[in-house]
């Protein structure tokens, strides 16, 4: 049981532990007959937090006091008082599970669990937490330690063991990532992190946490030896989640739930999918799962059972609105995902119309939660308490999106949040008050720009935050926000600082991470992972990154990696294994935005360099339609980015900053490019940095201030012209600069601007210490140096061969020589598109790497292409319109296209003329396309003589696509299968679809192309 215990910062003790799970169907109670022999069991469900009680609750109740098996005997849903009773149940022991959804389900042992013959038993009342976090403390002997403090950092969860166990629990700890910090005189302290998931994840178990006494040495790195399931088989429905845990077994003897971390695959994800949150039924068939942590794996066998009735469905629909105005938005994009019994699952996606509504059919019955993205407006998301309901339409309360956001959580010097605080955009009205009981905020459609935020309560200093800048379209978490008690000392020192692990042991090509800690004066502590500097001992074996990722680059040991905050540091050992098999690789992915308008930048240069930096070039790859790039078989380890365009500012990603882990997608921030930007440092004259200086740009509205301890300035965006600077900061002479040149694509750095102190016989310097515009990005310190590019030499045109008539695309529905250029321009550029599972001497290889260069077509999520894969009639819509620039010359649709995603496409083939669909008046989208429609829709964008002499294909005579067939048969454009026949009916392929296509623009624009 549960017994009830409040979040507090006072020391407690742990209640009984929680045993396992069971989920179960919920039905109606079971009917039972009286019985000689019988008694009568009652009790209560509360909410653990609230201690109201629980409605909704299914109960069941079995016979036999050991909490499995047993004889099932009724079963109840609790009312609103939270109240279940079962009558007739046989005398002696029994147990009882209790399961809600939203909260943790259990197999509940009564204190005194026996049911009397003719007398009623009342069982105390059974508390009901949604999370759970657990974990036991041992000495290195394998001996529970009591009386250890153990808290979570930063929340108020605080407990101490029993003398006699070293047992510890927190109830209802939000879902998130956490640290603990264990200590006990005697011992040194101990930092383990964690994660708390939604859903059947929400039970963490932290397994055996080893402390060290006071001098002990600590052990040998542990290895993983072995993982092991909970299941040896599973069995799921379609359309259902299920839970299984993983254990790893360590070579020091002890053992860890490692189900967040291990790395899960799945023999066919058509079948079943896994995740850390389970293992999930798409349909009936039978697959296998595995995870794999280090070198070690367990496989599960699944089978997948069909549903004994399909589950229900139901409409969810809803609006999304400004926040400011109220007006309904439309182009919103909303996803929605519903939660069978933990994390969620994708239904759709739609955008929302002109009345910013969106809905979704086929919504599986139970929880869902939305996103909402739509450029220039803060993304979120929403967890409603609405659920899908089968054959009926729930709506959703409206949506309000800003524009702007600030928010964050105001919090003591104890790390514990502070309700009733003011915050307050400086100089402006614009003030919320945190609730009494958190200390969080957050504040929306304030104006874009630099600000400051003021903090105040009655009892604490007033707390004026430093400068930040608010953007349109993104959420800002200002950092610090740290009031202090009247009269506490202030400031506080570090003591010492704790890394966690305390040791590390890596193969070469992996990747670890620590978390840093700083123990102050006043008592408290704090993570100050993203503040220290890290420093490796050898970086020819270890590496680490700015950030603390910690790379195995060779085989060694006696190896350390340092961090440092202040005078403080704290040192990490590192052994570094080798492994068997072949170079580890990884992918990078991410997406290049224009500041300006949000939207993503195709075309832009994507050179990956790996290894320290200045480090190797990889490759360049080119953004797509979508300004997302996709690099593929990147070494493991570390690696920087050199984004190019022209007319845009390149610049490097901060060196050292990224890892590329094995068999992992490293996926990249959004970037958001610029096309020009004016650099320059502040300082005064004892070349310390001056921050939060105003920096102006004369004859604009354009202002920042300088960044706080660096005195750095940086304006983006001014358009092309002259301009001066003129830069002000109280206590100092007003500093105006030399004229510059701001032109696109460049970058201008005034390098060192020196402020002369109020008073000070000096002048400023308003020229700098050098200055230049230059197509070179700010981080890299190599001016953006272009990798050298070597335009490939063409291949000879073709002579034609004698045709009645040269085909040509019609003119009226394509403008031939923009085409002609853009594919030349991806022809010849210094870039390479690939595909995993594309051999680069395969037959289409080259045709679909200039496709993709091309952007007609792309690949899959997981780096593929699947070049064998059928293509619908819709896809192939797409493909021609995208790739010959078929523009929509009228209004022009098909009945069963509304609404579908490629339905532009298809309906613009229509208003021109191309397609005529079938005769019942249907386009039939999702069809698979045959060769023979493929050519037929070809040839309507051609103009095409009369094919001459006997057809070359044996199976095409009688072929409604016959004269079509031979035309372009005859061009050049399409070739047969093997002992001349076509295959009309055959379903095109990917890669066929791609040929085709392009060898019609090679013959038509004289491209010389090697198809």
């Amino acid at each position: 049981m549960r017994p009830k215990s409040k979040k507090t910062s006072k020391k407690m003790f742990v209640s009984m532990v929680t045993l396992v799970a069971l989920l179960v169907s919920l039905f109606g109670s079971s009917a039972v007959s009286a019985a000689p022999d019988t008694g009568t069991v009652t009790g209560v469900i509360n909410d653990l937090a609230t201690n109201s009680p629980l409605s909704g609750v299914a109960v069941k109740i079995f016979t036999g006091g050991d909490g499995a098996g047993g004889e099932e005997v009724g079963s109840v849903v609790t009312g609103n008082d939270g109240v279940y009773t079962f009558d007739n149940v046989p005398a002696g022991k029994f147990y009882l599970n209790i399961v809600k959804e939203g909260y943790l389900s259990s197999n509940f042992i009564p204190n005194g669990n026996t049911a009397v013959a003719g007398d009623v038993v009342t069982v105390m009342p059974y508390f009901m937490e949604i999370t759970l976090v657990h974990g036991i403390v041992k000495n290195t002997q394998g001996a529970e330690i009591g009386g250890v403090e153990v808290q979570i950092i930063g929340q108020p969860y605080y407990v101490v063991t029993p003398e006699t166990s070293g047992y510890f629990q927190f109830s209802n700890v939000p879902h998130g990532i956490y640290t603990l910090l264990i200590t006990k005189p005697g011992y040194q302290d101990l930092t383990e992190s964690f994660t708390v998931f939604l859903g059947e994840r929400a039970r963490v178990s932290l397994g055996d946490i080893t402390l060290l006494a006071d001098g002990e040495t600590p052990p040998p790195p542990k290895t993983v030896i072995e993982l092991t399931a909970n299941r040896q088989s599973i069995e799921v429905e379609a359309g259902q989640l299920t839970g299984v845990t993983i254990t790893a077994h360590y070579s020091n003897g002890s053992s860890a739930d490692v189900t967040p971390r291990v790395r899960w695959t799945s023999s066919n994800p058509a079948v079943v999918e896994a995740a850390s949150y389970g293992v999930f039924g798409m349909k009936e068939g039978s697959a296998t799962i595995t995870a794999a942590l280090e070198d070690k794996e367990v496989t599960i066998p699944v089978v997948v059972t069909a549903r004994p009735k399909p589950i229900g469905t139901g409409t969810v629909t809803g609006v999304v609105n400004d926040l400011a105005t109220n007006a309904p938005l439309s182009e919103v994009e909303v996803r929605l995902f519903y939660i069978p019994g933990g994390g969620g699952i994708e239904v759709g996606s739609t955008v929302t119309d002109t009345d910013g509504t969106y809905t979704f059919n086929n919504v599986p019955e139970g929880g869902i939660f939305l996103l909402f993205r739509k450029d220039n407006y803060v993304p979120g998301n929403w967890m409603t308490d609405k659920k899908s309901i089968n054959d009926e339409t729930v709506t959703i309360e409206p949506y309000n999106m800003a524009f702007s956001q600030i928010s964050g959580s105001i919090r003591d010097t104890r790390g514990f949040e502070i309700g009733g605080t003011t915050v307050t955009l400086t100089g402006t009205e614009y003030q919320v008050t945190t609730p009494e009981q958190s200390g969080f905020f957050q504040l929306n459609n304030v104006p874009l720009g630099m600000h400051t935020l003021t903090v105040t309560k009655e009892g604490y200093e007033p707390l004026v935050t430093e400068s930040f800048s608010v953007v349109r379209g993104v959420s800002v978490y200002p950092s610090d926000l740290v009031l202090v008690e009247e009269g506490e000392l202030n400031p506080k020192t570090i003591l010492f600082l704790t890394a966690n692990p305390s040791q590390l042991e890596l193969q070469v090509g992996k990747t670890a991470t620590a978390s840093i800690r700083a123990l102050y004066s006043n008592g408290t502590n704090g993570d100050v992972t993203s503040k220290v500097s890290w420093t490796s001992s050898n970086p020819s074996i270890v590496n680490v990154s700015s950030t603390g990722e910690i790379i195995g680059v060779s085989e060694g040991e006696g190896v350390t990696v340092t961090a440092k905050l202040d005078d403080k540091t704290v040192s990490i050992p590192v052994v570094v294994m080798t492994t068997s098999g072949s170079h580890k690789t990884g992918s990078v992915k991410g997406k290049i935005r224009d500041l300006e308008t949000r939207e993503g930048l195709s075309g832009a240069s994507v050179s990956i360099y790996t290894g320290e930096y200045p480090g190797t070039l990889f490759e360049t790859v080119v953004t797509d339609d979508n300004g997302v790039f996709v690099s593929e078989n990147v070494p493991a380890g570390l690696f920087h980015l050199l984004v190019e365009k022209t007319g845009y500012v390149s610049f490097h990603t901060t060196p050292d900053n990224n890892v590329v882990n094995e068999n992992e997608v490293t996926l990249i921030p959004d970037f958001n490019v610029f096309y020009s930007q004016v650099l320059g440092t502040v300082r005064n004259e004892s070349n310390e940095a001056i921050d939060n200086a105003i920096v102006r740009v004369n004859g604009t509205d354009t202002v920042t201030t300088t960044l706080p301890r660096s005195g750095i300035f940086s304006l983006i965006n001014i358009p092309d012209g002259t301009y001066t600077l003129t830069i002000t900061k109280p206590g100092y002479k007003d500093l105006t600069t030399d004229q510059f040149t701001v032109e696109k694509g460049n970058l201008y750095n005034l390098n060192t601007l020196h402020m002369v102190a109020t008073g000070s016989g000096g002048g400023n310097n308003g020229g700098g210490d050098g200055g230049g515009g230059n197509g070179g990005g700010p981080g890299g310190g190599t001016g953006g140096g272009t990798p050298p590019v070597t335009t490939p030499t063409p291949s000879p045109t073709p002579t034609p061969s004698q045709k009645p008539e040269k085909p040509a695309l019609d003119e009226k529905l394509i403008k031939a020589e923009v085409v002609k250029e853009k594919v030349q321009k991806a022809a010849a550029a210094d870039t390479t598109v690939s595909f995993s599972d594309v051999n680069a001497n395969s037959w289409s290889a080259s045709a679909i790497e200039l496709a993709a260069k091309i952007g007609f077509v792309s690949g899959y999520e997981d780096g593929t292409f699947q070049a064998d894969a059928s293509v619908t009639r819709a896809e192939f819509a797409s493909m021609l319109v995208k790739a010959l620039g078929i523009s929509s010359t009228g209004d022009a649709s098909f009945e069963d296209t509304q609404g579908h995603w490629a339905a532009s496409a298809i309906n613009t083939l229509k208003a021109n003329g191309i397609i005529g669909g079938y005769k019942d008046g249907s386009f039939k989208p999702n069809n698979e396309i045959t060769r023979a429609e493929m050519v037929a829709i070809l040839s309507k964008v051609l103009k095409l003589g009369e094919a001459t002499g006997d057809s070359k294909f044996k199976d095409v005579t009688g072929s409604w696509a016959e004269a079509q067939i031979n035309q372009l048969a005859e061009a050049g454009i399409i070739s047969g299968k093997s002992e001349n026949k076509f295959d009309p009916n055959a379903t095109a392929t990917r890669a066929e679809s791609v040929v085709m296509i392009l060898r019609l623009l090679n013959v038509t624009l004289d491209l010389g192309l090697k198809l």
